[in-house]
C-alpha cells in the first residue's frame, strides 16, 4: 500500500482521521526493532512481527533456556560443533537460532534435513491435568531437549525440570545463559586468533614490546600498558602486523594467559585495527621469561611491518 508523506490540511474527514490513525499503526510495527532477536545469517522479521513484545522475550528465553542445556553436553562444544539448520520461518526459529549463534556454534544452512548435526524443532500447545501448557522441543543429531511452559493469568513458568534423551552425563550444575554464551563466545574468539602459521616473507621485524600485568590472574591492562598500546598504534602503517604472546608457560598451558592475550587484542581493536592485522600466538611450552619482561606476567607484542622494496 503506497501513501503519500504530505498530509492536505483539510484531511480532516471521518475517513482520512482513520486512515490517519491507519498510518500511525503501520509506522509503529515498521519501528519495531528485532535486531536483538533476528539471526545474524538472515531471518524472518515478519514472522517475529506477529508477537507481542513480552510474547516475543518470553519466546527468547525458551530458545536460550534450551540452548544453555545443550552446550553443556560433552559433544556437543560449540567450539568444535558446526550444526546444520535450514532458515526458519517460525518465531520460535528465528529465535532458536539467534540463540545457538550467541552460543558460538558453527552455523551451515541447509535446505532440508541434511548433516550429522541438523537442528529440528517444534512447538506444540497440549491440555493437560496440569493445565494447558506449551511444550518446546529441539533435536540435534541424536540429542532431544524438551520443556514444558505454563501460561497461566499472565506468569510464564516452566512445568518441571528439563527432560532429555542423550544428556546423561550433563553436569547437575548449569550456569545462567551469559556466563554459558560468554565462555562459549571467548573459545571461538581464541580459536579464530590463536595461529603459529608462518610469518609472510615480505614482512620484518620492526619493534618488540613487553607489556607487564601485575599478577597472574588480572586481565587489567593498566594506564601504562593502555599507552603503551596507544603508542604503538599512532605508529602502525598499512599492512603492519602485531604478533602478541601472552601464553608461555612450563606446560605450555595457560587460561588465564591466553585470556590476557584476548584482552590486549581487544585493546588494539579499540583503536581502530583491524584484525588482520593482529594474531594471538598459541600456548608454548617455555621454562624462562624474556630478559626485557621484568614482570611475573609479561605479554609480549611484536610489530612487524613490509619490508622496503627499491
Amino acid at each position: 500500500m503506497w501513501i503519500s508523506r504530505q498530509m492536505p490540511a483539510r484531511f480532516t474527514h471521518p475517513i482520512g482521521l482513520a486512515m490517519a490513525l491507519l498510518i500511525s499503526a503501520c509506522s509503529a510495527v515498521a519501528e519495531r526493532d528485532f535486531g536483538e532477536r533476528l539471526p545474524r545469517l538472515g531471518g524472518d522479521e515478519s514472522a517475529l512481527a506477529e508477537l507481542t513484545a513480552t510474547e516475543l522475550d518470553q519466546l527468547a528465553r525458551v530458545s536460550t533456556s534450551l540452548v544453555v542445556t545443550l552446550v553443556q553436553h560433552p559433544e556437543l562444544d560449540p567450539l568444535t560443533t558446526t550444526i546444520q539448520i535450514s532458515r526458519p520461518s517460525s518465531a520460535f526459529g528465528n529465535t532458536l537460532l539467534r540463540a545457538l549463534e550467541d552460543a558460538g556454534y558453527g552455523i551451515q544452512q541447509v535446505e532440508a534435513d541434511q548433516g550429522k548435526r541438523y537442528v529440528a524443532y517444534r512447538r506444540r500447545l497440549a491440555e493437560t491435568d496440569r493445565g494447558p501448557v506449551t511444550d518446546y522441543e529441539i533435536s540435534v543429531g541424536d540429542v532431544l531437549l524438551r520443556r514444558e511452559f505454563v501460561h497461566a493469568a499472565g506468569s510464564f513458568y516452566p512445568v518441571d525440570e528439563q527432560p532429555a534423551r542423550g544428556l546423561d552425563r550433563l553436569p547437575q550444575a548449569r550456569p545462567v545463559a551469559r556466563e554459558v554464551f560468554e565462555r562459549a563466545r571467548t573459545r571461538r574468539r581464541l580459536a579464530e586468533l590463536e595461529t603459529d602459521v608462518a610469518l609472510p616473507g615480505s614482512l620484518t621485524r620492526l619493534r618488540r614490546t613487553a607489556l607487564s600485568f601485575g599478577h597472574d590472574e588480572t586481565r587489567s591492562l593498566g594506564a601504562g600498558n593502555k599507552q603503551a598500546v596507544s603508542i604503538l598504534v599512532r605508529d602502525t602503517e598499512p599492512g603492519d602486523l602485531f604478533v602478541i604472546t601472552a601464553c608461555t608457560d612450563a606446560d605450555g598451558r595457560n587460561e588465564a594467559a591466553r585470556l590476557r592475550g584476548l584482552r590486549v587484542v581487544d585493546e588494539f581493536r579499540g583503536h581502530g585495527l583491524p584484525v588482520s592485522s593482529l594474531r594471538l600466538a598459541p600456548c608454548r611450552r617455555a621454562s624462562y621469561r624474556h630478559q626485557s619482561g621484568d614482570s611475573p606476567v609479561p605479554v609480549e607484542v611484536v610489530q612487524y611491518r613490509q619490508r622496503m622494496t627499491r
